[in-house]
């Protein structure tokens, strides 16, 4: 138990060395960041210093980190049709806190485990297909993870041996 009165007491709130001037409840002992952004990333540090006294300021810190939840910025067509042979660039983009990782599926399998050579996830997380056989129709799957989360997206991609018909 500290008998000292609170108004000898001095808390001072500093992110990144700044000090801070809202937030604080309690006497200044505690600091709330309500629904924090990625601008409140940083280093927060208190400082408890006893007015009128020899004893030294005590501190403490944490660094606070701040995730993002994965946003799909490119999607693909719900509906793709293209010419047997042909390539295909099925965009898939997302940005999040950490940066997400991009994972496709063809029908429900993870594109890695089929070993289709013809098959490359670009460094944009977008799906590339080379030399299109009939056996490529199907459902593509995007999925953009992080620690915060998880987006999706689909598109069904039909292989034709008929030029499309543009109207």
């Amino acid at each position: 138990a500290n008998a000292r009165p609170l108004i000898k007491l001095s808390i001072v709130w500093k992110k990144d060395g700044v000090p801070l001037r809202s937030g604080f409840s309690d006497y200044h002992r505690k600091l709330t960041i309500l629904n924090p952004k990625l601008h409140d990333a940083g280093y927060y540090e208190c400082e408890a210093i006893l007015r009128s006294s020899s004893v030294p300021s005590v501190n403490a810190g944490a660094f606070l980190s701040v995730l993002e939840p994965p946003q799909l910025i490119l999607e693909p067509e719900r509906h793709i049709t293209v010419e047997i042979e042909k390539v295909v660039d099925i965009p898939c983009q997302a940005r999040g806190v950490p940066l997400p990782v991009m994972y496709w599926y063809k029908d429900a399998t993870l594109i890695r485990r089929l070993n289709v050579p013809r098959y490359n996830v670009l460094s944009n997380g977008s799906l590339q297909i080379n030399g299109l056989m009939p056996d490529d129709t199907g459902m593509f799957q995007c999925f953009a993870r992080n620690d915060a989360g998880e987006v999706q997206t689909f598109t069904y991609l039909a292989v034709t041996s008929i030029p499309p018909n543009i109207t």
